[in-house]
């Protein structure tokens, strides 16, 4: 996670503003790395994510078909890239292979989130196994070692029970309203960095791949992403444009 953010945060402060060849070559690398390292479902996540972004805040058919044709048109792009050629044998592998849509880390996932519900006490539904507890947990059941749960709302179930589950879903439910009432704002600051764009395609690609990995768990990704989430609630409160923002010495910035 860390690195698509991080693939994120190059296109609104760099590739989007400066359109000069360094920065082209810089997100060329940042991307391939990404799609030498990371699975199918984050990199149409990433995609998807933007398509959101420009589905709900102009809420106009042609314009979200537009983005759709083209995020289609990429997507067939990478894969002629990825089956024609060995730039990525891995994704090669994944797409082309008599095996394709046979995704043994998906089954892997469904059979942790069986084995998990099942063996789980009344009072461990209600109340959790404890934070931090889950890989003790399913070595218990499972006598295998290491396992994570890949999946943010089956780690809260398990480690906070009913009631963290609930909460966990009340605050997804609070951060989207919040997501989609704020990029439908007018722009409230230079238009060189689309704050409104960035924050949301960051936030909105990692609560989706909640349902794929443990994404709460990886500090780095965590913390720029609640960075952008305290920036968002900055801009809601006090509705600054940048001539106005103050920084630590109170000069301004």
């Amino acid at each position: 996670m860390f690195l698509v953010i991080l693939i994120i945060l190059w296109i609104e402060y760099f590739l989007v503003p400066k359109k000069n060849l360094f920065t082209f070559i810089g997100f060329l690398l940042l991307f391939y790395l990404f799609f030498n390292t990371h699975s199918r479902m984050p990199l149409a996540f990433l995609f998807l994510s933007f398509l959101a972004y420009y589905f709900f805040k102009e809420k106009r058919a042609f314009k979200f078909l537009k983005s759709l044709m083209m995020i289609l048109l990429v997507f067939f792009g990478l894969y002629l890239l990825v089956a024609k050629t060995d730039v990525s044998p891995r994704l090669k592998k994944l797409v082309v292979s008599e095996n394709a849509f046979k995704d043994p880390s998906s089954n892997t996932r469904f059979v942790i989130i069986e084995n998990s519900v099942l063996e789980m006490t009344t009072f461990e539904k209600t109340i959790g196994i404890g934070l931090g507890g889950f890989n003790d947990f399913y070595f218990g059941i499972s006598n295998k070692d290491g396992v994570a749960a890949h999946n943010n709302f089956l780690l809260f179930f398990a480690e906070g029970g009913i009631i963290g589950l609930f909460l966990f879903i009340v605050y997804q439910i609070v951060l989207f309203r919040t997501l989609f009432r704020f990029i439908r704002k007018p722009p409230i600051i230079d238009q060189k960095v689309n704050y409104q764009r960035m924050i949301f395609v960051s936030v909105f690609l990692l609560e989706i791949c909640s349902f794929l990995l443990n994404n709460y768990y990886f500090f780095t990704s965590q913390t720029i992403v609640f960075i952008l989430i305290g920036l968002l609630m900055y801009l809601e409160v006090y509705k600054i444009k940048p001539h106005n923002l103050k920084i630590a010495n109170g000069s301004q910035a």
